[in-house]
C-alpha cells in the first residue's frame, strides 16, 4: 500500500483489528502521513471530518460502505479530496462499491484480503501501487511475493483449478507459527506441508487475481 506523506487517511475501525493497525495506523506512519481516528462512527461526524480535514484517503468496511452510498447526508458534504477507498475486512460486492463509486468518482476503489495469522497481508491489490493499475471489480489482486497460494475442496482437500471456488490455503515464510499454548488450534489452522487453511472461500481468476466470496464456516451443508 503506497501512501504519500501529504494524505489524510481516516481511521473509523478499532485499532486491535489488524486492518486498522497494519494496513492504516503503522502504514501511514510510515509515510508520515496523518491519521484520523473516529472514537465510533456516526455518519454526520464522519462526513464532517472528510470536509474539514480533507481526507485523501479511507479505510473503510462494506456496512461503512453502505452507509456512504446510501446516506441523503452524503450529498450535503464535499467529499472530493478522497483519492482512494481502502477496503477490507469482508468481501465488498460489485453494487455497492458502483454505488459508493458515482458519489466520489475521482477515487480509485481497491479491496485488500488478509489475515492477523497470515503476517498479516496475503493479496496486494494493484490500485494500491504508486503507480495505480486498474482493477477488476471484487477482486483483491495477486498474492503477495515470497507466498504460495492454493484454493482446495474444504471437504476433501484436493487442489481446485482456476475459476472454481474453494478454501484459500496460504503458505510462506510471514505465516504465524502458531496459536500460544494452544498445539490443537495450531494443528486445525496449518496442516502438515505448512498450508495455513484461511476458512475463508474465495477463487484464482485467469489474470492471477483472487476474490473472496463466504466463509467456510458460514456454509450450510444439506443433501
Amino acid at each position: 500500500l503506497y501512501l504519500k506523506h501529504d494524505d489524510v487517511v481516516l481511521c473509523v475501525l478499532p485499532l486491535f483489528h489488524i486492518f486498522a493497525l497494519n494496513s492504516v495506523l503503522l502504514v501511514s506512519l510510515r509515510a508520515g502521513a496523518t491519521v484520523l481516528l473516529m472514537q465510533k462512527f456516526e455518519i454526520g461526524a464522519l462526513l464532517e471530518l472528510i470536509q474539514k480535514h480533507r481526507v485523501s484517503v479511507a479505510a473503510v468496511v462494506p456496512p461503512l460502505v453502505l452507509a456512504l452510498a446510501k446516506n441523503p447526508m452524503v450529498d450535503s458534504f464535499d467529499l472530493s479530496s478522497i483519492r482512494l477507498v481502502l477496503s477490507g475486512a469482508a468481501p465488498l460486492g460489485k453494487e455497492l462499491e458502483e454505488a459508493l463509486h458515482r458519489r466520489v468518482p475521482q477515487a480509485i476503489f481497491g479491496q485488500g484480503y488478509g489475515m492477523t495469522e497470515a503476517g498479516p497481508v496475503v493479496t496486494m491489490c494493484p490500485s494500491f501501487a504508486k503507480q495505480p493499475f486498474s482493477t477488476k471489480s471484487g477482486s483483491c489482486g495477486p498474492v503477495v511475493r515470497n507466498a504460495d497460494l492454493k484454493v482446495v475442496d474444504p471437504e476433501t482437500g484436493a487442489s481446485l483449478d482456476r475459476n472454481q471456488p474453494g478454501e484459500i490455503c496460504i503458505r510462506g515464510s510471514q505465516i504465524m507459527k502458531g496459536y500460544l499454548n494452544d498445539d490443537e488450534a495450531t494443528a486445525r489452522t496449518i496442516d502438515v506441508d505448512g498450508w495455513l487453511h484461511t476458512g475463508d472461500i474465495g477463487y484464482v481468476d485467469d489474470d492471477d487475481e483472487i476474490y473472496i466470496v463466504d466463509r467456510v464456516k458460514e456454509l450450510i451443508k444439506f443433501k
